[in-house]
């Protein structure tokens, strides 16, 4: 029997691992990424900057952010044209529904954590802001003259523009402060001695 020699032996074996070992990619082929390397955080949403205060009015509703900055958002805006102002100081709302029993017509609704909806008139295109609605205990959430979520009734009764309407079917109803230029007044409902709900323009309440 022919042996082979060691030197043939050693080209032999170093053709085979050529041939089965992995190829080098070129140098400048992309490479994919780790999983490891990836941050889920890249396409996540920035947090939002938070506020100070939310006041609403006749007029539509006034953000005072973190940093003291304020951005107006009047009535009539289109839907769209709000959430980009309001979404950076109170992120991104729980909800977005369409009422299409509400007594003033289909209507969307846009709620938030914090106790504020927003409502949009639903039977055009592009929704307009039309009504707001602020609920719970949250005392950033302010109306005029420095009512507030959680107002008690003593300090309600003692602002001078504040009138109580009579004979609501809704229960303590009131008025606050002064009416806009089309007569839109911002409202507000009692819970026993606290304030528990503001609101101006378009709403759903049953009457």
């Amino acid at each position: 029997m022919r042996r082979s020699s060691p030197f043939v032996l050693a080209v032999l074996l170093a053709l085979a691992a050529t041939a089965c070992g992995p190829s080098e990619e070129p140098a400048d082929a992309p490479r994919a990424a780790d999983p490891a390397e990836v941050d889920p955080a890249a396409d996540a949403p920035a947090d939002p900057q938070g506020y100070e205060a939310l006041i609403g009015s006749a007029d539509g509703i006034t953000v005072i952010g973190a940093d003291g900055t304020q951005t107006v958002v009047a009535f009539q805006t289109d839907q769209p044209d709000v959430l980009a102002a309001l979404v950076p100081f109170l992120g991104e709302p729980l909800s977005d529904t369409l009422n299409e029993e509400c007594p003033a017509g289909p209507t969307a609704a846009v709620e938030w954590a914090n106790g504020l909806t927003l409502l949009f008139a639903a039977d055009l295109d592009v929704g307009s802001l039309a009504g707001w609605h602020m609920h719970g205990d949250d005392e950033r959430l302010q109306g005029p003259e420095g009512i507030q979520l959680g107002t008690p009734r003593d300090i309600l009764g003692a602002t001078p523009s504040v009138e109580m309407m009579e004979d609501s079917s809704l229960g303590d109803e009131f008025a606050v402060g002064a009416a806009s230029d089309d007569g839109t007044v911002v409202g507000g409902l009692l819970d026993g001695s606290l304030v528990t709900d503001l609101y101006a323009g378009l709403n759903c309440f049953a009457r």
